[in-house]
């Protein structure tokens, strides 16, 4: 029996799509379909890979295929990248590559970029007017316009690159401004729409010369909205600048008018909606159509000329980075047929796990293995798509099912849900996604906690509501763990034990949120795992990395120096230096305890020496 030449797998969360493929590949395996060290495996992270490595040898050696679990460690299973970067070094002289092309750092690749971008010249007509193009200084991030740019024009890039370009030939600025022109629909006379307005700016200064704020603001709000309004008003009076500043239409779009608390003179409000309703025909004005236009064009082609430096110098340099291990590598089975002929010779079935993270670069390099004629294996869930920062597009993995229905066989079980829970899952997916979504048919374990608690605030404008949901939450954690009645299934051991902290997940939209809710917890007595940064400059980490920096070298005098003047040693700074200047070493008790702890590291894994340095330094006190 034969491998079908094509295979789609539509996973859910919770289907079991990492043991269907361990089950299926372990069957191919023991029926000689398939030779373990043949298989070409690729994930989109390191952790996944090595889990789908790990299930499948296990499955091998439950089966008692112990040469097989053994011959695994040869196959291709790995990253997208991983893959790209191995076809590279097996296939340099074929490609006319160095064997030992080195990855750029992430330093490194910053560095080149920003040179190819200092010598970028197109982006010369946005940068001269980068207010015109929406960019100003953010107060809430802190970066000034050229950096809100800057990070624009680098995800331009980022995104070209994704999509194989600009070697790919495909007219991208056209395709854009056509893209623009559909979305935006009709457009009216400008000329008309500008005299319309500044003929309802002109009316309104001049039976109202002067700002409002200082005689009729009665609130701080409105002596700002009305001083802003005139501000407004005033460019607005220029010609000029209604034919190219659309912030400013927005603007006038908005202007304050009588409220209660707050009385206008007669006759403003009339004059102001006149402006209003003028400006807001910016809908329907040509110049946003032609700016936005400008500026994907300007952007695409300045895109397009940083690439041609930034090649150039990392060529010259021989380094690569992570797109260039799936671009070279897909251009070299392109150019190169007989390298994908003996590849495909060397392949007994392709599997790509969570398809739906593809980018068009990495499924080109794909799709040639499954033309070749080998048996390709493609999983993925729609819903599921979290890599669209890096130019996944899940189009790609829809495309295809649209594309070959009679292959499509998706997992209909879930594993991981109570049946309550899935039941909510089920009746919200259907909902959000329609006849796209694929109802699971719960199999896990009923569980003694409700499928679900809403915790509702009424009241959310007070200034603290944050803090007080976080109070409620971390009450009713703390109520859910002080139940010694509630047992759960212990995810490794599948035994029943209490509710522990690290069963619980706090998930927030920001991370300041975040920490706010950790913050709660802990004032509940509630120990809390929060990612931070400032990770390296907390002192356990500083003492912790001068300690392992000692043991691995003893003679490493700044790190001697370091740990004897902490509150762990026994010497002053003054007393330290004197010992290294007068005899060229440090003598302390807390280096002696280090002494002693590195003459038995030479079989410690770094956790095991981490522990210990844990035990012996008391760092835990």
């Amino acid at each position: 029996m034969t491998l079908a030449p094509l295979t789609v797998i539509p996973a859910g969360a919770g289907s079991g799509k990492t043991h269907s493929l361990q089950e299926q590949l372990g069957t191919w395996v023991v029926d000689g379909q398939v030779q373990p060290e043949r298989i070409v495996a690729v994930t989109f992270t390191e952790a996944a890979a090595a889990e789908l490595r790990e299930r499948i040898r296990a499955k091998l050696l439950a089966l008692g295929r112990l040469d097989d679990a053994v011959r695994l460690d040869n196959a291709y299973i790995s990253t997208i990248h991983g893959f790209g970067q191995r076809l590279l070094t097996e296939f340099a002289f074929e490609g006319g590559l160095s064997p030992r092309l080195r990855l750029l750092t992430d330093d490194e690749q910053s560095i080149l970029i920003r040179r190819a971008l200092a010598r970028t010249t197109k982006v010369d007509p946005i940068m001269a007017n980068l207010k015109g193009y929406g960019y100003s200084y953010d107060f809430n991030r802190d970066t000034t316009a050229e950096d809100a740019f800057r990070d624009d024009l680098l995800g331009f890039v980022n995104l070209l690159r994704a999509l194989g370009a600009p070697q790919s030939g495909v007219d991208y600025a056209a395709a854009a401004r056509d893209w623009i022109h559909q979305r935006y629909g009709q457009t009216a006379n400008a000329k008309r729409l500008t005299t319309t307005l500044h003929k309802a700016v002109m009316a309104l200064l001049k039976d109202f010369p002067n700002s409002l704020a200082d005689d009729f603001g009665t609130s701080k709000s409105a002596i700002n909205d009305l001083r802003a309004n005139y501000d407004a008003l005033k460019r607005a009076s220029i010609r000029d600048d209604l034919d190219q500043d659309w912030g400013l239409w927005k603007d006038l779009s908005a202007l304050r008018q009588t409220k209660r608390g707050c009385p206008l003179p007669s006759g403003y409000d009339e004059r102001a909606q006149a402006v209003m309703d003028a400006a807001a025909q910016i809908a329907t004005h040509p110049g946003p159509r032609d700016r936005a236009v400008a500026f994907v064009e300007t952007m695409l082609a300045a895109s397009v000329e940083l690439l041609g430096h930034y090649e150039t110098a990392k060529k010259e340099a021989g380094l690569i980075d992570f797109n260039d291990m799936i671009a070279l590598a897909g251009r070299l089975l392109k150019q190169t047929p007989d390298v994908l002929h003996t590849l495909a010779g060397r392949i007994d079935c392709l599997v790509v796990d969570d398809f739906q993270d593809t980018n068009p670069l990495q499924f080109d390099l794909l799709w040639q293995l499954k033309e070749a004629g080998i048996p390709t294996i493609i999983v993925g869930d729609l819903k599921q798509a979290i890599m669209g920062f890096q130019g996944a597009d899940p189009r790609l993995f829809a495309a295809i099912q649209a594309a070959y229905p009679k292959v499509c066989t998706p997992l209909v079980n879930n594993w991981r849900s109570q049946p309550k829970l899935m039941s909510i899952i089920n009746a919200l997916g259907t909902r959000l996604f329609g006849d796209q979504y694929q109802t699971l048919e719960p199999k896990g374990s009923p569980s003694p906690l409700p499928p679900l608690d809403i915790l509702f605030f009424a009241d959310s404008a007070k200034k603290d509501q944050h803090a007080i949901r976080a109070h409620f939450v971390a009450q009713r954690i703390q109520t859910l763990l002080e139940d010694n009645k509630l047992r759960v299934i212990d995810r490794r051991t599948k035994q029943k034990r209490p509710l522990a902290g690290r069963d619980i997940a706090v998930l927030c939209p920001t991370h300041d949120l975040l920490r706010t809710y950790a913050e709660q917890l802990r004032q509940s007595g509630i120990k809390v795992r929060l990612q931070q940064d400032g990770w390296y400059e907390d002192r356990l980490v500083e003492i912790l990395l001068q300690a392992l920096a000692y043991i691995a070298n003893p003679k490493d005098r700044h790190a001697a120096l370091y740990l004897s003047v902490t509150e762990l040693g026994n010497l002053s700074l003054a007393d330290a230096l004197g010992q290294l200047i007068e005899t060229g070493r440090i003598v302390d008790p807390l280096l002696a305890k280090l002494d002693d702890l590195a003459d038995d590291t030479s079989e410690q894994t770094i956790y095991a020496l981490v522990a210990a340095l844990f035990d012996h330094l008391e760092l835990f006190d």
